[in-house]
Protein backbone atom coordinates (compact mmCIF):
# COMPACT_ATOMS: atom_id res chain seq x y z
CA UNK A 1 0.00 0.00 0.00
CA UNK A 2 2.97 2.75 0.94
CA UNK A 3 4.67 1.51 -2.60
CA UNK A 4 1.34 2.65 -4.11
CA UNK A 5 0.97 5.75 -2.45
CA UNK A 6 4.19 6.41 -3.48
CA UNK A 7 4.37 5.72 -7.39
CA UNK A 8 0.92 7.68 -7.21
CA UNK A 9 2.96 10.31 -5.60
CA UNK A 10 5.78 9.99 -8.21
CA UNK A 11 3.42 10.14 -10.91
CA UNK A 12 1.66 13.00 -10.29
CA UNK A 13 4.77 15.49 -10.62
CA UNK A 14 4.69 17.32 -13.64
CA UNK A 15 8.50 17.19 -15.21
CA UNK A 16 7.70 12.95 -14.66
CA UNK A 17 4.97 12.94 -16.56
CA UNK A 18 6.74 14.97 -19.71
CA UNK A 19 9.72 12.78 -19.13
CA UNK A 20 7.35 9.93 -19.25
CA UNK A 21 5.68 10.94 -22.31
CA UNK A 22 8.64 12.22 -24.53
CA UNK A 23 10.15 8.53 -23.53
CA UNK A 24 7.05 7.03 -24.70
CA UNK A 25 6.60 8.99 -27.86
CA UNK A 26 10.44 8.38 -28.87
CA UNK A 27 10.11 4.04 -28.71
CA UNK A 28 6.71 4.24 -30.22
CA UNK A 29 8.45 6.53 -33.71
CA UNK A 30 11.95 3.81 -32.76
CA UNK A 31 9.69 0.86 -33.09
CA UNK A 32 7.60 2.27 -35.70
CA UNK A 33 10.37 3.06 -38.15
CA UNK A 34 12.07 -0.18 -37.49
CA UNK A 35 9.17 -1.97 -38.48
CA UNK A 36 8.59 -0.23 -41.96
CA UNK A 37 12.42 0.09 -42.43
CA UNK A 38 12.16 -4.39 -42.03
CA UNK A 39 9.26 -4.35 -44.78
CA UNK A 40 11.61 -2.33 -47.64
CA UNK A 41 13.71 -5.83 -47.77
CA UNK A 42 10.72 -7.31 -49.75
CA UNK A 43 12.25 -5.75 -52.97
CA UNK A 44 15.00 -7.45 -53.03
CA UNK A 45 15.76 -9.56 -56.42
CA UNK A 46 18.91 -11.54 -56.47
CA UNK A 47 21.23 -11.16 -59.19
CA UNK A 48 20.98 -14.65 -61.63
CA UNK A 49 24.31 -15.81 -62.28
CA UNK A 50 25.73 -19.30 -62.80
CA UNK A 51 27.61 -20.47 -60.19
CA UNK A 52 31.76 -20.46 -60.49
CA UNK A 53 33.24 -23.70 -58.76
CA UNK A 54 36.47 -22.32 -58.40
CA UNK A 55 35.68 -19.26 -55.90
CA UNK A 56 33.29 -18.86 -53.06
CA UNK A 57 31.80 -15.65 -51.41
CA UNK A 58 31.70 -17.17 -48.21
CA UNK A 59 34.39 -15.84 -46.34
CA UNK A 60 33.39 -12.32 -47.71
CA UNK A 61 29.94 -12.75 -46.38
CA UNK A 62 30.90 -13.67 -43.48
CA UNK A 63 33.70 -11.08 -42.92
CA UNK A 64 30.94 -8.20 -43.80
CA UNK A 65 28.29 -9.82 -41.60
CA UNK A 66 31.24 -9.69 -38.34
CA UNK A 67 32.01 -6.39 -39.76
CA UNK A 68 28.79 -4.60 -39.83
CA UNK A 69 26.78 -6.23 -37.30
CA UNK A 70 26.97 -3.66 -34.46
CA UNK A 71 27.86 -0.34 -32.98
CA UNK A 72 31.61 -1.62 -31.32
CA UNK A 73 33.33 -2.62 -34.35
CA UNK A 74 36.15 -0.42 -35.33
CA UNK A 75 36.43 1.82 -37.92
CA UNK A 76 39.92 -0.20 -39.28
CA UNK A 77 37.76 -3.21 -39.93
CA UNK A 78 35.32 -2.43 -41.95
CA UNK A 79 37.64 -0.31 -43.86
CA UNK A 80 39.49 -3.71 -44.25
CA UNK A 81 35.96 -5.06 -45.28
CA UNK A 82 35.22 -2.15 -47.97
CA UNK A 83 38.95 -2.70 -49.67
CA UNK A 84 38.66 -6.53 -49.70
CA UNK A 85 35.02 -5.88 -51.25
CA UNK A 86 36.63 -3.73 -54.01
CA UNK A 87 39.47 -5.83 -54.93
CA UNK A 88 36.50 -8.16 -56.34
CA UNK A 89 35.24 -8.63 -59.84
CA UNK A 90 31.57 -7.68 -60.50
CA UNK A 91 30.42 -10.93 -60.85
CA UNK A 92 32.10 -11.89 -57.35
CA UNK A 93 30.70 -8.89 -55.64
CA UNK A 94 27.12 -10.02 -57.25
CA UNK A 95 27.38 -13.21 -55.63
CA UNK A 96 28.44 -12.23 -52.24
CA UNK A 97 25.67 -9.14 -52.64
CA UNK A 98 23.27 -12.13 -53.13
CA UNK A 99 24.53 -14.64 -50.38
CA UNK A 100 24.84 -11.41 -47.84
CA UNK A 101 21.12 -10.55 -48.33
CA UNK A 102 19.70 -14.24 -48.58
CA UNK A 103 21.72 -15.14 -45.18
CA UNK A 104 21.31 -12.18 -43.28
CA UNK A 105 19.40 -9.58 -45.20
CA UNK A 106 15.38 -10.37 -43.06
CA UNK A 107 17.46 -10.06 -40.03
CA UNK A 108 18.56 -6.58 -40.63
CA UNK A 109 15.75 -5.54 -43.08
CA UNK A 110 18.44 -4.08 -45.22
CA UNK A 111 20.49 -5.76 -48.27
CA UNK A 112 23.92 -5.20 -48.41
CA UNK A 113 24.67 -2.10 -49.88
CA UNK A 114 22.11 -0.24 -48.01
CA UNK A 115 23.72 -1.89 -44.50
CA UNK A 116 27.23 -1.00 -45.81
CA UNK A 117 25.47 2.90 -46.78
CA UNK A 118 24.20 3.04 -43.54
CA UNK A 119 27.39 2.83 -41.64
CA UNK A 120 27.87 5.67 -39.06
CA UNK A 121 31.62 5.15 -37.54
CA UNK A 122 33.74 5.20 -40.97
CA UNK A 123 33.49 8.82 -41.18
CA UNK A 124 37.25 9.85 -42.44
CA UNK A 125 36.91 7.35 -45.26
CA UNK A 126 36.02 7.83 -48.84
CA UNK A 127 35.99 3.93 -50.02
CA UNK A 128 33.01 3.66 -48.28
CA UNK A 129 31.55 5.94 -50.45
CA UNK A 130 33.35 4.11 -53.91
CA UNK A 131 31.40 0.80 -52.91
CA UNK A 132 28.44 2.11 -52.38
CA UNK A 133 28.41 4.01 -55.82
CA UNK A 134 30.14 0.39 -57.48
CA UNK A 135 27.40 -1.57 -56.18
CA UNK A 136 24.55 0.93 -57.09
CA UNK A 137 26.27 0.66 -60.69
CA UNK A 138 25.66 -2.68 -60.56
CA UNK A 139 22.03 -2.14 -59.96
CA UNK A 140 22.90 -3.89 -56.91
CA UNK A 141 20.77 -2.17 -54.38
Amino acid sequence: MKALLILKKAFSSKPLQWIFLILLVVGLIYFIGRYIGRNSFSDYKPKALPEDPDWSPDIYVEQAWSALDGWTDLSSTKEELFVSLMALSDRQLTQVYNLYNSRYGKQDGLTLTRKIDEESNVFWTGRRNDLVKRLRSLKLI
